[in-house]
């Protein structure tokens, strides 16, 4: 089991697990589950991935909504799109093991 922080911009749910419902939210998953999740399109990375840790406990909690985003500083959309590319990564890192 790993813990996973959830960087995506809509909420996903991985059935009977979790429900991630807020920007930053963390889960702890069996590694398998977090590969199909994010072969599936749950736009999550592994807590360790220096750009999951980039984020303030401030900014989490002030941007934890989707709507929020809209609103926020560029500091934080930067971070968040460097989130995206190191998930678009992650994504094809999984694809190249499963090949």
């Amino acid at each position: 089991m790993k813990n996973y922080v959830f960087v995506g911009g809509l909420p996903s749910h991985i059935v009977g697990v979790v429900s991630f419902t807020k920007f930053g939210q963390r889960a702890e998953l069996r590694e398998e589950l977090a590969q199909e999740a994010a072969a599936g399109g749950c736009v999550i990375l592994p807590e360790s991935d220096p750009a999951a840790q980039a984020f303030t406990p401030v900014e989490l909690a002030k941007y934890a909504s989707f709507g929020s985003h809209k609103n926020a500083p560029a500091e934080f959309l930067e971070k968040k799109h460097a989130a995206i590319l190191a998930f678009a990564a992650f994504q094809a890192s999984l694809e190249k093991e499963s090949n």
